[in-house]
């Protein structure tokens, strides 16, 4: 019996899922992520750093093996390579409220590195709003490349300031609404996206799905984070034709809290409802499309008094 084929077994004889076993390890000061639990066990990856295959100690008291069984399943350890000390990574940096971030995410078994595994190279979103001017479909597509690892899933978090419910996802392809974690007081929710079918080591796949925005939202912008390795990215928001913006404009930030920058005003279409914000190899940082109606241009536009 292989290493995979003796976790999945004890995982099955144990009776717990796999965020079940993920939650006792970290009561045990153990941190493994449930993708990495899952790719274990289907053997489309193998623990080979050193803190990993430290942490089968304590799967195996989780999942009652005897001492050093899946370790003498893995064989000799991967050489070592020697690192400086490792930068803060940039998915924390792109969010406000880093510590509620990681709170959201450890719900599901996650660090923020994962927010950016697997790679997405290319970026897609576009945005709906609706007569109202509430913000209220949006669908992203993503083109990722997996490295050495493999994956099981995708995460998208999403920030909603005054929000009164929360989205859901409606519409998929090359991924399955996987579990649902929100953060009210926080105005913050993460979806888990399952990729269908799992993504082995160094290969390529196109997964979107489609979000329903909850109603009067009170935004009047659309953002999306690129971080390092992306090639591309587009962004459009189309507008319904009663509710058409005097202004549309692309903009750009370092990161969460930072100075937003002016990129580009936005010309739009000939119509006036559908505005596009495009870049080819971006620098890593959040860059979206800000709006004005009207009524909000007449008063900016008013000299003071």
């Amino acid at each position: 019996m292989d290493f995979a084929e003796r976790l999945r077994t004890a995982v099955d004889g144990s009776g717990l899922s796999l965020e079940e076993i993920v939650a006792r390890l970290a009561e045990r000061g153990t941190r493994v992520s449930t993708s990495s639990l899952s790719a274990w066990q289907s053997g489309l990856s193998r623990p080979s750093r050193a803190a990993t295959r430290e942490a089968l100690a304590a799967v195996e008291s989780v999942l009652d093996l005897p001492p050093g069984e899946l370790l003498a399943l893995l064989g000799a350890a991967s050489p070592v390579r020697r690192r400086g000390p490792r930068p803060e990574p940039d998915s924390v940096r792109l969010w406000n409220k880093p510590d509620a971030v990681r709170r959201l995410l450890a719900r599901l078994g996650a660090v923020t590195d994962d927010l950016s595994l697997p790679p997405r190279v290319s970026r897609r979103m576009r945005l709906r709003v609706d007569a109202q001017g509430n913000p209220r479909h949006v669908t992203v597509g993503d083109l990722l490349r997996t490295g050495s690892q493999p994956a099981t899933r995708v995460l998208y978090l999403q920030r909603f300031p005054w929000v009164g419910e929360l989205p859901s996802v409606v519409a998929t392809t090359g991924v399955t609404a996987g579990r649902f974690r929100g953060d009210f007081p926080n105005g913050l929710c993460a979806h888990e996206l399952m990729l269908d079918p799992p993504l082995p080591p160094h290969s390529t796949a196109y997964v979107e799905f489609s979000v329903v925005m909850p109603p009067q939202l009170g935004t009047n912008y659309q953002n999306l984070r690129v971080r390092p390795g992306c090639r591309d990215f587009a962004l459009t928001v189309d507008f319904d034709a009663a509710h058409r913006p005097a202004r549309c404009w692309g903009y750009r930030q370092q990161e969460a809290g930072a100075d937003e920058h002016v990129v580009a005003d936005l010309s739009g279409d000939a119509a006036g409802t559908s505005f596009q914000f495009a870049r080819l190899d971006p620098a890593p940082g959040i860059y979206g499309i800000r709006w004005e109606y009207p009524a909000q241009a007449a008063r900016t536009s008013q000299p003071r008094k």
